[in-house]
């Protein structure tokens, strides 16, 4: 069941931060504004599953990973994702990804878009604040 928080629940800012110069999986931060209590304990109690891009097509949704949340105060949060799907010359499933880099312009118009977030049975979704 796909749910649309009534309460003022969005996104503030989509950040990728590159990290293959260093050998580590690079983070994508998704800072998000929730206001709805209920939706703050769900997080706060670890039931969030998973998050995922609805700009990415299911079939590479796999290789962005939930790997952690941090509550930056009452109502905000960051959820931080892994991936290295942005990193030039991969294949995935057989599929051969285009030979080229990314541009940092090219991410951030992938990555931006409404965020899935998954809990057991239900999927919220957060859109822009703007």
């Amino acid at each position: 069941m796909v749910v649309k928080s009534q309460k003022k629940t969005c996104l503030n800012k989509i950040e990728y931060i590159s990290q293959k110069e260093s050998l580590v999986t690079s983070v994508i931060n998704i800072n998000t504004t929730i206001n709805d209590y209920e939706l703050q304990k769900k997080i706060d109690n670890n039931q969030l599953k998973r998050v995922f891009f609805y700009s990415i097509k299911k079939e590479f949704r796999d290789y962005f990973v939930f790997f952690k949340t941090i509550k930056k105060e009452d109502g905000l949060y960051d959820f931080k994702i892994l991936t290295s799907f942005f990193d030039a010359n991969r294949s995935f499933n057989n599929y051969k990804i285009e030979h080229r880099k990314w541009s940092k312009e090219e991410i951030e118009k992938t990555i931006k878009g409404d965020i899935g977030l998954i809990f057991e049975n239900d999927t919220i979704i957060l859109k822009d604040c703007n």
